[in-house]
């Protein structure tokens, strides 16, 4: 506990998190992951440790309720180990933006907090009832500790309950009460019990589950208001019942914390709206769990969610976002819930527009609905031991999959999701003249009927990779019209190697008109900076113009391709991906990312400085799995440099270009041990689960840790279209960009990868 402090006295933290929740907590033990010495501090305003939100579902199988009510996240040793300082009892008030500083209220002292970076994570509260007398005693509400230790101590005396709300919270309470003896009466204002999901079939199977169960339904109707003295004995509704209970639970919505915030600048719309990256309309202030209202890339709106599986991931996010990362938020939303005997899982959006696809009958599961808009899978509801297809529906859900060629297949509950082919993804290197190369195997890609859902590159491949996604079924003609306007006019010769050493000689001297031009011809036309100001040796800004004639860059966001392409970060040293679902792209991104040093300098964007990302990798691949899911891609990886080539340097120019093929021959960083490890912890849970009751291991099956680890999911394909070298190829080739030797780059790609295809097809 800290000392004292007058209200005069500051507090100053890098990092401040307010709500010492999942999210909050989550958040706190990722920022000491990623910036091991700065200060943190965690305000929570309840007095106990934070700990994990009561799990109903998992309440109604055990008597020793409390035990299971309060499960702190982290025993309170772990903040001093971590030295997260962590205030409880402590309620944040009165933000100011402009000097990074807030109030808090501790044991009655008022507290003054500066930071470097806020996180909001102060969640929700249950929604109040506004009808008459709905202070009596015997009504509950059930958000926090203090909640669930009250309702669990009324149902040791109380008969008769009724609960009001039929949705996730409101049924999984009648599950417990019924469990507990308790004569259970539930009463939903919406015509159908699970209303979000937009399913009749499913809220009629929930009906007569609950009628099983011996709980009374009274749907379309709401409460009036309560009858009672001091303690609740009745629930008036507005279709004239009147209903005796001696206890009532209410679980009608939530309400985002947000009332500290008024006035502070932050913008509110139902709860603190944030942008993919979980930052406010103030770039210092971050906000993510139930509070957050957060821009989605993958469902492009936005978006509260209210679970433990969001709460959690959102909080790693945030954290780190706020350490200096660049790290979109993409998650597909988990909920899973117990009601009775059954499980269930809902995954992503669940429209009442979507068109809806039922697998299999609702009355005898397993059971699924996929939630389609355009052949897009956007939401999943999974009703009994569907672990595989969840895990699959997920993937389904974030990689925007058409199911167009799947629609007959798809019906059948036997036809596991895991067999629809995932996305098919180009991977696009860097090597000056031969991305001429990639045009080549790209126009036979195509005409196999081969179109990328992503296409990733990296330097001359981000170059090919955004024409692709502007253009994609026209990609081939927009690709060759580009490399016909950056190759250059090189004489016959009769030595075929003489003339690639002379063109590639001309094109260092002169540069590619509209491409690039070196800088010593400015200075002496008087352009340009002086010589000791030089950060390369040729200048890049053409190349923008250039790149505008064969991108709609306006579109980008909209198209059916989504454009992966990277650059380092010259401060940091980071590889950063830029992503067209997520980023504005720009001419900038894609100079950015061709920015090879010394030849061309640094693009600036949005004050970073950014080089091209093959000094550190000339693939993107391993970055790009890292933001899209890991699992379930036809990945076509056209490969440039291959590592191997039997010519020995004749010269300065062949050392340097044979240094860079090394440097850049591509590397595919598959770890065997970590997928050998995770298979033997797998199989290793298996043999644990075997040992637990059937229901025990069935609620645990269902849980979105458990689906995540445990789904069965295809494995990438992954074919390399390689450009192969000869004796007779020098490495200078990269740099030679005349017609000739470009339409010949071209051919091999495109004869290479036909004679791949046509194997591959046999």
């Amino acid at each position: 506990m800290p000392s004292k402090k007058k209200a005069s006295d500051v507090i100053k933290a890098k990092y401040v998190i307010v709500g010492a929740c999942t999210t909050g907590t989550s958040a706190a033990q990722t920022l000491r992951q990623v910036d091991p010495e700065s200060k943190i501090i965690l305000l929570g305003q309840e007095q106990q440790l934070p700990y994990h939100r009561p799990p109903l579902s998992k309440l109604a199988s055990r008597r020793d309720s409390d035990e299971l009510i309060f499960t702190p996240i982290l025993p309170a040793q772990k903040y001093e180990q971590l030295g997260i300082d962590l205030m409880l009892g402590t309620s944040a008030s009165d933000l100011d933006t402009k000097t990074h500083r807030l109030k808090a209220l501790r044991e009655g002292q008022l507290l003054e907090i500066q930071y470097q970076k806020l996180l909001i994570a102060t969640g929700v509260r249950a929604t109040q009832l506004p009808v008459a007398q709905a202070t009596l005693k015997g009504i509950h509400y059930l958000r926090t500790y203090d909640d669930a230790s009250g309702l669990l101590k009324a149902t040791e005396s109380a008969r008769n309950a009724v609960i009001i709300g039929g949705s996730f919270i409101g049924m999984e309470i009648a599950s417990l009460l019924r469990h507990k003896g308790l004569q259970v009466t539930l009463i939903e204002r919406k015509s159908q019990l699970l209303s979000k999901l937009h399913h009749p079939d499913i809220s009629r199977h929930f009906e007569k589950m609950m009628q099983a169960h011996g709980v009374t339904c009274h749907l379309g109707c709401e409460p009036l208001g309560f009858e009672g003295t001091d303690h609740v004995t009745a629930v008036v509704t507005n279709d004239g019942k009147t209903i005796g209970c001696d206890l009532v639970v209410i679980g009608t919505g939530v309400t985002p914390n947000t009332e500290w915030l008024q006035g502070s600048g932050i913008e509110l719309d139902d709860g603190v709206k944030v942008n993919e990256f979980l930052q406010t309309s103030d770039p210092d202030v971050y906000a993510a769990g139930d509070v957050a209202n957060a821009w989605h890339p993958v469902f492009r709106k936005y978006l509260r969610t209210e679970h433990f599986d969001n709460a959690i991931k959102q909080g790693r996010a945030a954290a780190r976002n706020m350490a200096g990362g660049h790290e979109p938020f993409t998650h597909i939303s988990y909920f899973f819930s117990h009601v009775f005997e059954e499980n269930y899982n809902v995954l992503g959006l669940t429209r009442a527009e979507s068109h809806k696809i039922s697998r299999g009958d609702v009355d005898n599961p397993p059971y699924e609905v996929l939630y389609l808009k355009k052949d897009i899978c956007e939401g999943f509801f999974a009703l009994g031991r569907t672990n595989a297809n969840t895990r699959a529906a997920e993937i389904l859900i974030r990689d925007r999959v058409n199911l167009k060629p799947h629609a007959r297949k798809i019906k059948d509950i036997g036809f596991a999701l895991s067999c629809i082919p995932g996305q098919v993804l180009f991977v696009l290197q860097g090597g000056g003249s031969y991305g001429a190369f990639e045009c080549g195997a790209v126009r036979a890609l195509l005409e196999h009927k081969i179109f990328p859902n992503a296409v990733a590159g990296v330097s001359i491949g981000a170059f090919n990779a955004a024409i692709i996604a502007s253009a994609r079924e026209h990609a081939a003609e927009a690709l060759d019209s580009f490399w016909n306007e950056v190759s250059t006019y090189s004489a016959p010769l009769g030595d075929e190697a003489t003339r690639r050493m002379l063109a590639s000689n001309h094109i260092g001297l002169f540069g590619v008109p509209g491409f690039f031009t070196p800088r010593w011809i400015q200075a002496m036309l008087w352009q340009g900076e002086p010589p000791n100001k030089w950060t390369s040796f040729y200048d890049f800004t053409e190349a923008k113009d250039l790149i505008k004639k064969y991108v709609d860059f306006d579109s980008l966001s909209e198209s059916p391709v989504r454009l992966l392409i990277t650059a380092v970060d010259i401060q940091t040293s980071e590889v950063v991906l830029f992503d067209s679902y997520v980023d504005r792209i720009t001419p900038d991104h894609i100079l950015a990312s061709g920015s090879l040093p010394p030849a061309f300098s640094w693009t600036t964007i949005d004050g970073r400085h950014y080089w091209d990302a093959g000094i550190i990798s000339n693939s993107p691949l391993d970055v790009v799995m890292d933001r899209l899911e890991e699992v379930g891609k036809q990945i076509y990886l056209i490969d440039l440099f291959t590592g191997r080539n039997e010519h020995l340097p004749a010269n300065m120019i062949d050392v340097y270009s044979r240094r860079e093929e090394i440097i850049f021959s591509e590397r595919l960083r598959q770890n065997r041990r970590t997928e050998d490890s995770l298979l033997r912890h797998r199989r290793l849970i298996e043999l644990l689960m075997a040992e637990l009751p059937q229901d025990v291991a069935d609620r645990y099956r269902s849980e979105p840790l458990y689906q995540q680890l445990m789904g069965q999911t295809a494995a990438n394909v992954i074919t390399r279209i390689s450009r192969e070298t000869t004796p007779q190829d020098p490495p200078s080739r990269a740099y030679d960009f005349s017609r000739s030797t470009v339409l010949q780059l071209i051919e091999d790609g495109y004869q290479t990868a036909n004679t791949i295809l046509k194997k591959k097809k046999h």
